[in-house]
């Protein structure tokens, strides 16, 4: 009985290797037909849009419907997405139909500041610097005073590295 099992066991592990490798088989060969974009918006921001994103692939390649799916490198389109500075988390994969999918996570500002020099820009919830967008501006509380550093200076770090950063200063007076 016990090695009826192990026979079966091992029968389904076999079939399931020579399906992936089938289905992997395909993958590769099959042809981009569409690129579809998912950004979630249930944090209420809309920093980035579709046209973002569509804008920045095809800054990274010349062409994306047409092309062979196994010539699309969507682990670097992926890291490339990452570093946009409103973009929290991305996922890019490609499916069997042909597509290639791309889901785009944004960063959720929790506070606005303007320093001195009127510069303004955000700190998302993850201690993170954001600048601000031409295409939203999310409702948080703005936080102005004698603050000097630019968001240029700045942003090279998150606030938990910023030393005599705002993250230890209060900035709320009774």
């Amino acid at each position: 009985f016990q090695i009826l099992n192990i026979t079966l066991l091992l029968l389904v592990v076999i079939v399931i290797g020579i399906i992936l490798g089938f289905s992997e088989r395909e993958l590769n060969n099959q042809v981009c037909k569409e690129i579809n974009i998912e950004i979630d918006h249930s944090n209420g921001n809309y920093f980035i849009e579709e046209a973002d994103i569509d804008l920045m692939v095809y800054h990274e390649m010349d062409t994306v419907v047409g092309k062979l799916l196994r010539d699309i490198d969507s682990e670097s389109l992926e890291y490339k997405l990452r570093n946009h500075p409103a973009i929290n988390s991305t996922e890019v994969y490609k499916t069997l139909d042909g597509s290639l999918n791309i889901s785009i996570q944004q960063r959720t500002p929790i506070v606005r500041i303007i320093n001195n020099g009127g510069e303004g820009f955000y700190i998302d919830s993850s201690g993170y610097l954001m600048p601000t967008s031409s295409n939203y501006t999310s409702r948080v509380m703005v936080v102005t005073g004698a603050f000097n550093d630019s968001f240029y200076r700045l942003s090279k770090w998150n606030t938990k590295n910023i030393p005599d950063s705002l993250v230890n200063e209060v900035l709320v007076d009774n």
